[in-house]
C-alpha cells in the first residue's frame, strides 16, 4: 500500500498536464480493447453473461452518479425515475 501511495504522490504532477487527458484515454482504449480480446475467446455462454453484467454496472453508474455521455441522456433521465441517484 505503501509503494501506491509514493507512486501516486510522483504522478500527481501530471494530473494539471495539458496533454494528460489524451495519455488516459488512450490508457483507456487500449484496456478496453485488451478486455474485449480477452472476453472474444470465451464461449459464448460464458461471453455474453460477461458483457451483459458490465454493461448493467456501467448504466447503473452512469445513473447513480449522473456522469453519462451527452447523447444518452434522455436515456437516463427515464431510467432515473427507478433507480437510486447520488443528485437528489
Amino acid at each position: 500500500m505503501e509503494y501506491l501511495e509514493k507512486l501516486y504522490l510522483s504522478i500527481e504532477p501530471l494530473f494539471e498536464k495539458e496533454w494528460f487527458p489524451y495519455l488516459k484515454t488512450f490508457l483507456i482504449v487500449v484496456l478496453i480493447i485488451s478486455v474485449y480480446q480477452t472476453v472474444k475467446r470465451l464461449p459464448k455462454l460464458a461471453m455474453y453473461p460477461i458483457l451483459f453484467a458490465g454493461s448493467i454496472i456501467l448504466l447503473m453508474t452512469w445513473v447513480y452518479n449522473r456522469n453519462e455521455p451527452a447523447l444518452i441522456s434522455p436515456l437516463i433521465d427515464f431510467l432515473s425515475y427507478w433507480f437510486p441517484s447520488k443528485l437528489v
